[in-house]
């Protein structure tokens, strides 16, 4: 089963996840590499030309991320899922 919005959401909190959520609909998650529940992408920003990486790898059961990482400043500044991740998780399940 994949990660849920409840999922997301304790990761995170209801308004980052809503902020990833859109970026999902604005298809701003460019996936780099997908392979063996692990995944590479970029997502593109707020601000023209600003373009941030996410990497992440999902469990074998693929219910849960054993490992994530954004190079955002909200990913350094926060605890749990930013929106990058989010929209990221949203693009590849």
């Amino acid at each position: 089963m994949p990660l849920s919005k409840r999922d997301m959401v304790q990761e995170s909190s209801n308004t980052t996840y809503s902020k990833g959520e859109k970026y999902f609909r604005q298809r701003r998650v460019k996936v780099i590499t997908a392979e063996h529940g692990s995944i590479v992408a970029r997502v593109r920003g707020s601000a023209p030309g600003q373009t941030y990486d996410v990497a992440m790898l999902f469990a074998e059961d693929g219910n849960h991320l054993e490992h994530y990482h954004c190079d955002c400043p909200a990913y350094t500044q926060y605890q749990g899922f930013c929106k990058h991740i989010i929209a990221t998780v949203l693009t590849v399940q």
